[in-house]
């Protein structure tokens, strides 16, 4: 168990070094959303699968924010984050 921790944090550490991460762009930013939704998650994973064990519930627990995150990002934030440019251009006159 605590070699995985090693190796995550290693490639961490290598990932951290280089260009690679710069390269992958994402078109959505669902880093709020993910933290939003994170406690609650985690909350009712831990509640519901008590005798999974914590790297089970970890990993099901970063799935379920991320696929929330996303959601979160196209149906509710980018919407809205438009709709304040657009009533920004408004009131500024352009």
């Amino acid at each position: 168990m605590y070699l995985s921790y090693a190796a995550i944090f290693i490639a961490i550490l290598y990932l951290s070094k280089t260009n690679t991460l710069l390269k992958i762009k994402p078109k959505a930013d669902i880093s709020y959303g993910v933290y939003l939704w994170g406690f609650p998650v985690q909350q009712i994973i831990a509640m519901y699968f008590l005798n999974k064990g914590v790297l089970f519930n970890q990993i099901l627990s970063i799935f379920i924010c991320i696929v929330l995150g996303w959601a979160s990002w196209h149906l509710v934030e980018k919407r809205f984050i438009n709709l304040g440019k657009l009533v920004g251009n408004r009131l500024s006159g352009k």
